[in-house]
Order: structure tokens, then sequence, then C-alpha cells
């Protein structure tokens, strides 16, 4: 099979992750990216997945890992398009090249969006029936449709990884807004703070994608996997582990459901007005105020695979990590 892969976003958050830790393992990684060279990669090519893709390697590809998406954000025609174009057809394509260049493992990075989240109290699995969150949810299921499709040669095999959010230095989201408010010392809590949410570690994504390449036993077909920590965490324990890695006294007073409601009310208002996201709004209440959890069992036993570390102990990397000039906004992560 060759011990070259190719990693698309390769100088995303996650790409970033997957081409270290694929370099580490002793993997010869092309890096193809948009805008910035990834740090980690054996040759490194810029790339429009919505254009012309270079020419295959001479060497044989062990693997393709897509990562490459459009984020989730507000809903725009312009956004619409670009999803189309790039997490649907930039997947098409890639499936396009990869059957040309004789790969026959494609591992498609996918998000619980695409199946939904599970009742309260409720654990998802990747056996539940999709329910896609959204259109970016739409999106990713219609990618791994597609590789569905591209596996059912009977001789390739497709991978689809669900995955909740991806924590760690540099991330976005909820996460940021969460680790600046400790910071700064000042951490309101919703309600109790007893919602469950499950996340995963940036390292634990690196780290199962390469056990999947690493697999001499995967059967060609169509696999589909969520990933997880392997434990949810409640909203208020990510608080407290925040506030213990920043090292000062941060106060958590507690915001009653019914004024969070009010508040996230007003700024789905203002996110219609100015046409364009805010802090607070009913999606992000319903991250902070909501159970959502799932199961990575069927992955871990199938791949003999262990998820290492919890949130507490990538707290103080997150916090260090804080660009002070420039909050992102970046709502793949959203818890």
């Amino acid at each position: 099979m060759g011990d070259t892969v190719l990693v698309t976003g390769a100088s995303g958050f996650v790409g970033r992750a997957i081409c270290a830790r694929l370099m580490e393992a002793g993997f010869k990684v092309e890096g193809w990216y948009r805008s910035h060279p990834p740090p980690a990669a054996s040759r490194k090519v810029q790339v429009d997945l919505t254009a012309t893709l270079p020419a295959a390697p001479a060497q044989p590809i062990r693997a393709v890992i897509h990562t490459a998406a459009v984020a989730h954000a507000r809903p725009t025609p312009q956004l619409l398009q670009r999803l189309e174009a790039v997490n649907v057809g930039g997947t098409r394509r890639m499936l396009a090249w990869a059957a040309a260049a004789g790969v026959e493992r494609f591992i498609f990075l996918s998000s619980i969006k695409a199946q939904g989240a599970p009742a309260p109290g409720v654990i998802g699995r990747e056996s539940d029936p999709p329910q896609p969150e959204g259109v970016y949810g739409e999106a990713k299921l219609q990618g791994e449709a597609l590789v569905a499709d591209w596996a059912a040669s009977g001789e390739r095999c497709g991978i689809a990884l669900r995955l909740p959010l991806v924590y760690g230095p540099g991330v976005g989201g909820n996460v940021e807004k969460m680790a600046r408010a400790a910071r700064r010392g000042l951490l309101p809590q919703i309600g109790d703070g007893s919602a469950l949410r499950s996340l995963i570690s940036v390292g634990n994504v690196a780290s199962a994608v390469a056990t999947v390449v690493h697999s001499e036993s995967l059967e060609p077909a169509m696999h589909t996997y969520l990933l997880t920590d392997g434990r949810p965490y409640s909203v208020a324990e990510l608080g407290r582990a925040l506030a213990r890695a920043s090292g000062r006294k941060v106060h958590h007073p507690r915001l009653p459901l019914t004024v969070a409601r009010l508040l996230a009310q007003a700024g789905d208002l203002g996110e219609r007005i100015l046409r364009r996201p805010l802090p607070f709004s009913s999606e992000v209440l319903a991250r902070l105020a909501t159970d959502a959890t799932f199961s990575s069992e069927p992955f871990q036993r199938d791949f003999g695979w262990r998820p290492e570390g919890q949130f507490t102990d990538h707290a103080k990397a997150i916090l260090a990590a804080l660009d002070p000039s420039s909050p992102r906004d970046d709502r793949t992560n959203m818890l």
C-alpha cells in the first residue's frame, strides 16, 4: 500500500495535528493546503479543491485523509454556494482523483452534525438514523454518501469519522469564549451547568486517524464511526477546568435559563438585523444548556484504540494559546 499519506486541509486545526502524528509514525505526508503551508509535511502542495487537482505523485498512496471543508457558520447564499462547491463538490473531486490514482483507502472527517444530536439522556450511536443539523450537517452527510458510493466497488475502503467538538490549543467557538472569560476572572454559568457534551481532543483525533491508516485488517466497504474522548463532560466541569488552569480566582455567577433565553432571543434578532454572528444566540444557548452525548465504543472495539487524556490535561495549553487580539468565531467548534 505504500507509506505515503495524502492529507487535505493540512494547515487546518485538525489537519496540522494529523500531519504531525503521521510524520512521527514514519509516514511520508503530502499535505494539500489552500492558503498557508502546513508546518509538518514531507511535501506541501497548494490546492484549490474547486479547480483542477494536481497530478498524482509517482509513489503509491496508502490513504487519503480528507479534512478540507468550509466551516459551519450562519447560513447565507454565499455560504450555501461554498458548501456545495467545497464540502460536496470538493469531496466528489477528491474521490475521483483517488480512484484515478489507485487509492484504496479514503478517510473522510465528518461531523456529529451529519448525524444530529440525540434526545437528552440518550447516547447517540452511528447506527441511529441520521437527522443532519443545518446546511453544514446536510453537506457532511452528502459527503459520506459520496464516499460510500466510491467504496461500493468492492475493492476500496471508505471510512467516515464523525467528530464532536474538537478542542486543543488554538480552538475556537464556545471553548475559546469560555477560556477568555476564565482568563478575565468572570465565567458565568447558565443554569446549573449540568448539560453533558461529548468532545474530543485534537490529539485523540490524530491518534484515531493514524490507527486507521496503520490498520491492515479493514475490509473493503464503507465504515462509519463516531469518535469521542470516551466520556462526556458537563459544561460546569469544563468551566472549572479552565478556571483552575488560569491560576486566578474566577467567579461563576449563575444565569437563570429564563434570562438566558431572553438574551438569546435578543441575539437572534441582532443577527438578523446585522447579518453576522453574535456572541450569544439561541444556537449558542442550545450548546451550553442541552445534552449531546455519543459513544465511540464501536471504534475503540474494532481498532483496539483508546483515547488518551481528558479536557483537564489540555486546559492550560488552551489558555496559553489564546491570541489576545483576535477572538475567533469558528462555529464548527461549538459545544
